[in-house]
């Protein structure tokens, strides 16, 4: 099966590193296709079903997908008109953003380097967060088609404010549906990297953005495997 590649170029208007439309009337996107780049939608109305690998979801009001570059996907319109934002960015866009912002890089490394059938394919919000995203993604649509200053910056922070809020929702919900064999090796691994980073403030809040854990399951499962509390 043919399958295509979509790069950013692609998109009429975009920039070199990122791109963003209101879309109703949806072509391409019902095919099996890739992409070289990060790729949000967030759905304001109508239903659609997004299909990848072998899992779908079916997706509407306050849903939410993000894919890391090179994975095979297509949607699928339910019934009637759907209304969705498709924001596009590649990872250079956050160059730099690292150590201010450590889960906007941890949600795309472990997007990027984990399983690809451990990716998620939606994220629900909740109202509350619905209400406080749509602005957002309305703000951005709008810095990219105007001519002013300072627009790049500005559809940076909108865009770290709204990858934050999607990151905390994703390593809640893996934070649940992980094995016991994943958390232990997700603890494993907050134990190297205290070791190799000993000499910095290494928090517990940190730590469970790296494991995609509860605070009180990775104080529990390290004290355990340790003999001592974090």
């Amino acid at each position: 099966m043919d399958i295509k590649k979509f790069v950013l170029s692609y998109y009429k208007g975009a920039a070199k590193d990122f791109h963003i439309s209101r879309i109703t009337n949806p072509t391409e996107a019902l095919k099996l296709h890739t992409h070289n780049y990060f790729q949000i939608y967030y759905i304001n109305s109508g239903k659609m079903t997004h299909y990848l690998g072998g899992d779908s979801a079916h997706l509407s009001h306050g849903d939410v997908f993000i894919l890391p570059p090179d994975v095979p996907h297509y949607i699928q319109i339910e019934a009637g008109k759907v209304d969705f934002y498709s924001l596009s960015f590649t990872p250079e866009l956050f160059f730099g953003v690292g150590e201010k912002n450590r889960i906007i890089t941890d949600f795309l490394n472990a997007l990027k380097n984990g399983a690809r059938e451990s990716i998620q394919p939606k994220i629900t919000l909740s109202y509350e967060d619905m209400a406080f995203a749509e602005p957002i993604f309305h703000r951005i649509l709008a810095e990219h088609q105007s001519d002013r200053a300072g627009k790049s910056e500005m559809i940076q922070s909108c865009l770290q404010v709204l990858l934050s809020l999607v990151a905390g929702i994703y390593f809640e919900e893996r934070a649940v549906s992980l094995s016991p064999e994943e958390n232990k090796n997700y603890v494993l691994y907050c134990i190297e990297y205290i070791e190799s980073h000993y000499d910095e403030d290494i928090t517990l809040s940190r730590m469970v953005q790296l494991s995609a854990m509860s605070k009180s399951s990775l104080s529990a499962l390290f004290h355990n495997m340790t003999g001592t509390t974090f």
